[in-house]
């Protein structure tokens, strides 16, 4: 079953000064699989495909593992710049040369570590 998730407005709102291009509704499968003990359990994925994606409890974990380990990549990764951009721009504000706080682009830094 494919269904559309909504985020909430006040998390959207707040999301969204973080992740410019993130959307307000993202589309997701919903499987339902019976586990070794015969319970009956629903995973969420963004694979979408059913026929290319043929869904198990390990397939699921396998994409919730891959988003974690690349955004963790992600964020080891962008950790120095970020503080590199943090030193910056407290020594520009000291001087006058800022308005406003400048931080690292994570969409960008994310999609960034996807082709590595």
């Amino acid at each position: 079953m494919t269904v559309m998730m909504e985020v909430p407005d006040g998390d959207f709102d707040r999301y969204r000064q973080q992740f410019p291009r993130m959307r307000k509704q993202v589309k997701c499968r919903l499987v339902k699989i019976k586990d070794e003990q015969g319970n009956i359990q629903v995973l969420y994925t963004s694979l979408l495909n059913p026929v290319k994606y043929k869904l198990t409890a390990i397939a699921v974990k396998q994409d919730i593992y891959a988003k974690a380990m690349m955004m963790t990549l992600c964020a080891a990764l962008a950790f120095p710049i970020e503080e590199r951009v943090i030193k910056e721009y407290q020594a520009d504000q000291e001087k006058g040369l800022v308005k406003h706080p400048h931080k690292i682009n994570r969409t960008f830094a994310y999609w960034s570590t996807k082709g590595i």
